[in-house]
């Protein structure tokens, strides 16, 4: 399948409209429990004026999730106002994924009635059925969707491996990858590889002290509890790549196949880790931490200016 060329200069005004409204900030992590997960959007000074690159189209991917998150906030909150779920008000956005699949000890006011006699179930689960499919479709892909816009993603140039990674992630790196070299060459491949769409992770294993790149399918997000019941590797998200279509195949004036596009996206996004914000997501992964992290609040802030040929 190839995609038809697209001429970039009519879209030029277009596209600095675009880049003007990328990701917008949110309340801050110090926002109180009763507070909606995620209040408003607006404009930031320090946010505005990316330029659209080949590979990864900043302009797509902000506009992308401003509307995706959106949705996925909106639902949230219509979720965590309802009578079966409002004890779920307070929760970070990790603690509601990691809630889902995740069984618990039953008690007595799980029992029912089964002629005569009074059994308890075989298994009983922290999220009601109703709580979890909602938390399923609203925190979970707005948790996957943060994480990358917000802590895995930095403007081209602005960071490097060397001087923004912090040592304990660049050991964790060695010692699971053997290099950075290894790292981001299993990482492409993974990412490759996913058939359909999905997302590629970097996640934290805090009891071995090693990282692991993995892979999921549409929704999915490793933290979910059924993957961290205690008998498996906990397994902390850190870094996020997003592989849908819709994450590569706009914006971008070349032609090429499905696969190129892919392999294009995924190279580019490896030059534009935000090294810092995974620095930080590891720091809080290995030392107990990571459910105080506010994905919602962006690691660092983008002030890169457009290049003078994207300028009205």
């Amino acid at each position: 399948m190839r995609r038809p060329a697209v001429e970039p200069a009519p879209r030029r005004a277009a596209l600095v409209a675009l880049a003007a409204c990328i990701l917008p900030l949110v309340a801050a992590s110090s926002r109180p429990a009763d507070a909606d997960i995620l209040p408003s959007f607006h404009n930031a000074a320090g946010l505005t004026q990316l330029p659209c690159e080949h590979g990864l189209d900043i302009c797509n991917v902000s506009t992308h999730f401003e509307r995706l998150a959106t949705t996925y906030a909106a639902g949230l909150n219509a979720l965590l106002a309802t009578a079966q779920c409002s004890k779920l008000r307070g929760w970070s956005l990790q603690q509601l994924v990691a809630a889902v699949g995740r069984r618990r000890a039953c008690t007595w006011a799980d029992a029912r009635v089964v002629g005569i006699w009074t059994v308890l179930p075989q298994s009983c689960y922290v999220l009601s059925p109703e709580c979890e499919a909602g938390v399923t479709g609203t925190a979970a892909p707005l948790f996957s969707h943060a994480l990358f816009y917000f802590h895995s993603l930095a403007p081209a140039g602005t960071q490097s491996y060397e001087q923004d990674a912090s040592p304990q992630l660049r050991l964790a790196i060695d010692r699971s990858f053997g290099s950075i070299a290894s790292f981001r060459a299993a990482f492409a491949a993974a990412a490759s590889q996913l058939v359909g769409s999905g997302w590629a992770w970097v996640v934290a294993l805090p009891r071995a002290g090693k990282l692991q790149v993995l892979t999921t399918s549409n929704m999915d997000v490793p933290l979910m509890g059924g993957r961290n019941d205690g008998k498996s590797p906990q397994r902390l998200p850190i870094l996020a790549l997003e592989l849908g279509e819709r994450a590569y195949l706009q914006g971008d004036s070349t032609n090429g196949s499905l696969e190129e596009a892919r392999a294009a996206y995924i190279d580019a996004f490896l030059t534009r880790i935000n090294w810092q914000g995974v620095s930080s997501l590891h720091r809080l992964a290995i030392t107990g931490q990571y459910d105080t992290a506010d994905m919602l609040l962006p690691s660092i802030a983008w002030k890169q200016q457009p290049p003078a040929s994207m300028q009205a």
